[in-house]
């Protein structure tokens, strides 16, 4: 009995043995993944300032981060925005792209902004839930206060790049082609890292479609019909009536307004896009049908399986 005893211990010691070395080496190589595909970048206080949580409004999720790089005072600034759907993340999560800019000479800021379905707006504004035009308020809002503490710390912000990714880089293309007239510091270009830019290709919703949901009311149908008008309800702050999504191009309508690809102009600032060839979330048509002459160094990036290997 003894000895089965310590047999069974003896294999026990070496199951757990390589339990630790195979999730150590599965940290080690998903952190070189990490790295080599540009989501760590080394920082330490020599390369600059960190500024957190610092306020642009009186909402609880308004707050940014700014860095001020070291030995200098830039004139530039560069905004990042987290995605997550739009309804989660952090500015935390855009940091790395924060260091690796701020390694070069630039400012640069990430953000909060309030989520769909999961913040509050706990500050003055027309709107009752969060949504698209909510969030461009708050980022008119976050540029506005990143001009005024940059100057606080002797840099004088007279131009920016401002960009996401995700959800966020939707919303970065969305400011840059409908709002960047109202920005405290002028935009020179725009950033997506597979940000959707139509939403009728992201979530596609034809004239047929919406007529047998109406025509047909079943439990499953008037389901569906509530969550179209929740997400409608996201894209511009307010509620459609049933008579006004059977209207004739209505739907598409509303999704033009939440869509950077319907506002591009000889005016907008230059774009710089990156979608995944693979990718099965936002699709590289995304980029594909971006009006060529807003592309300045325009990379429509397809990326291989391989997250090291890039192709222009």
């Amino acid at each position: 009995m003894k000895l089965i005893l310590r047999i069974i211990g003896y294999v026990l010691g070496i199951v757990v043995l390589l339990a630790i070395v195979g999730g150590g080496y599965l940290y080690f190589q998903l952190r070189k993944q990490l790295r080599d595909g540009g989501k760590i970048v080394e920082w330490n206080d020599s390369y600059g300032t960190i500024y957190r949580d610092l306020r642009y409004g009186d909402g609880s999720r308004h707050t940014f981060n700014l860095i001020i790089p070291a030995h200098k005072h830039p004139s530039a600034v560069m905004l990042f925005l987290h995605g997550g759907s739009w309804t989660s993340g952090e500015k935390e999560d855009m940091e790395y792209e924060a260091y690796r800019y701020a390694k070069q000479g630039y400012a640069t800021a990430v953000m909060n902004y309030s989520r769909l379905g999961v913040d509050t707006l706990d500050y003055t504004t027309q709107y009752r839930q969060p949504n698209f035009q909510s969030m461009m308020q708050e980022i008119t809002m976050a540029i506005e206060a990143i001009k005024r503490e940059g100057a606080t710390r002797g840099c004088d912000f007279t131009q920016m790049a401002i960009g996401g990714y995700s959800a966020g880089g939707h919303l970065a293309m969305l400011y840059a082609t409908r709002h960047a007239a109202e920005a405290a510091i002028p935009i020179r270009f725009q950033i997506s890292w597979v940000g959707p830019s139509d939403l009728n290709i992201l979530f596609p919703t034809s004239e047929e479609e919406i007529a047998n949901l109406f025509n047909n009311p079943t439990q499953e149908n008037q389901k569906q019909i509530d969550e179209l008008r929740h997400f409608l309800h996201h894209i511009v702050g307010r509620d459609f009536s049933p008579e006004e999504l059977r209207s004739e191009g209505m739907i598409g309508s509303i999704k033009s307004i939440g869509s950077p690809l319907h506002h591009v102009s000889a005016a907008t600032p230059p774009a710089i896009l990156a979608y995944g060839g693979a990718d099965r979330l936002v699709d590289k048509e995304h980029g594909n049908t971006w009006p060529p002459h807003s592309m300045w160094l325009a990379w429509k990036t397809n990326y291989s399986s391989s997250p090291t290997q890039v192709t222009y």
